[in-house]
């Protein structure tokens, strides 16, 4: 989370280029401090949805399926009395997903060719 330096940082840069869509650390904070309206002024996701903020369009990193996976595979180590490091580590990947929200609505396509 940026601190007042960055989101002021972000603030000017929002002003000074307009875009449309913007995503990244203290963009919502910045969109706030302008005053813009969301999405009416500009479209916005997370890179981290938090339930903090539901409405918000972006990643779900879905921590809640990596922690079950974490404790499936503690449970099976302690039940094949594995202790330490391994010597063979196993990486497991809990994919994310883009959710939708009204902070970034479908825009119309344009200068993109069919479809």
């Amino acid at each position: 989370q940026p601190g007042r330096k960055g989101i002021d940082a972000v603030a000017e840069w929002l002003r000074r280029t307009r875009p449309q869509f913007a995503v990244g650390p203290g963009v919502y904070d910045a969109i706030q401090l302008l005053g813009w309206e969301i999405p009416e002024d500009i479209a916005m996701a997370t890179y981290d949805r938090s339930p903090g903020f539901p409405e918000h369009a972006g990643l779900d990193h879905r921590y809640e399926e990596a922690g079950v996976v974490a404790a499936d595979v503690l449970v099976n180590e302690v039940a094949q009395n594995r202790r330490g490091i391994p010597s063979n580590p196993v990486e497991y990947t809990i994919q994310g997903r883009w959710v939708d929200g009204p902070t970034a609505p479908p825009r119309q396509r344009v200068g993109c060719g069919p479809g």
